[in-house]
C-alpha cells in the first residue's frame, strides 16, 4: 500500500491505528435507539456526562421510542441535565422521534427499513447537523456513513498540512473504506488517537501516524 504525506489516506490510517490500538468497539450502546439518544446528547459535552444521562433515562423505564415520547417533560429534562442545555436537547430528541414516527407509529427499525433518503430526513430536524446524522446512520442504521468530528478535522489538518473541508473528508473516506465495520472502527480509532496523541498540543513521540504526517515532519507542536 503506497504511503505519502499530504493526503488523507483513510484505508492506510485505519490500518495503522488498528495496529496500534486494536478495535475500540465504538459506539458503546445497548441498542440502535440508545445510539440515537447518545448522538444527540453528546453535542458539546463529555461522553461520561452522556452515559450518566442515559443511565437516568433507563432508571426511569425501558428505553423505547414510545417511552421517550411519553415521558413527562420535567422528568425528561431532569434526566438530560448532565449533558448541558437539557431543554434544547430534549426538544431535539423529541423532534427526531416525531420525525421517525411520521404519524404512523414507526420505530427506529421501521424508519431505517423505509425507502427514503435517511440522511436528508435526519438533517431536516432542527439542530441535527451532519456529524449527528452520520453517527446515527453509521452506528444505529448500519449504513455507509462517516461522521466528521473535531478529532477527525484536527488529525486530517495535521496529516495533510491544510484544512480539509468536511465534505471532502467524508467523500474521500467513503471512497476508500467500503465496509460499515471499517468505517465504524476508523471513526472510533480517530477518537482514541485524538485523545492519546493528536491533542490540542500534539504528542508526536510514538505516534502511529507520524511517518505519514506533514505536521510531524515539520516538527510542529501546535
Amino acid at each position: 500500500m503506497r504511503e505519502e504525506k499530504g493526503a488523507w489516506q483513510a484505508a492506510q490510517i485505519l490500518h495503522r491505528l488498528a495496529g496500534a490500538y486494536g478495535d475500540p468497539h465504538w459506539w458503546p450502546a445497548d441498542s440502535a435507539l440508545e445510539v440515537l439518544v447518545g448522538a444527540v446528547l453528546t453535542q458539546s459535552v463529555r461522553w461520561q456526562n452522556v452515559v450518566t444521562a442515559i443511565q437516568r433515562l433507563k432508571a426511569y423505564g425501558p428505553l423505547s421510542e414510545a417511552g421517550l415520547g411519553q415521558m413527562p417533560w420535567p422528568q425528561l429534562t431532569a434526566c438530560l441535565r448532565p449533558t448541558r442545555f437539557p431543554n434544547q436537547k430534549a426538544k431535539r430528541l423529541r423532534a427526531l422521534l416525531e420525525m421517525i414516527a411520521d404519524g404512523r407509529g414507526r420505530t427506529l427499525a421501521d424508519f431505517f427499513a423505509a425507502d427514503l433518503d435517511h440522511r436528508q430526513a435526519l438533517l431536516s430536524v432542527s439542530g441535527v447537523g451532519a456529524e449527528t446524522a452520520d453517527a446515527i446512520l453509521l452506528y444505529a442504521g448500519r449504513s455507509q456513513a462517516f461522521p466528521v468530528d473535531a478529532y477527525t478535522r484536527r488529525i486530517a489538518q495535521r496529516l495533510v498540512g491544510n484544512v480539509v473541508p468536511d465534505h471532502q473528508l467524508r467523500h474521500d473516506t467513503l471512497s476508500q473504506v467500503s465496509s460499515v465495520d471499517g468505517l465504524a472502527q476508523l471513526h472510533g480509532l480517530l477518537v482514541v488517537h485524538g485523545q492519546r496523541h493528536c491533542q490540542a498540543r500534539p504528542h508526536c513521540s510514538g505516534c502511529p501516524l507520524a511517518e505519514i504526517c506533514v505536521s510531524a515532519e515539520l516538527g510542529q507542536t501546535a
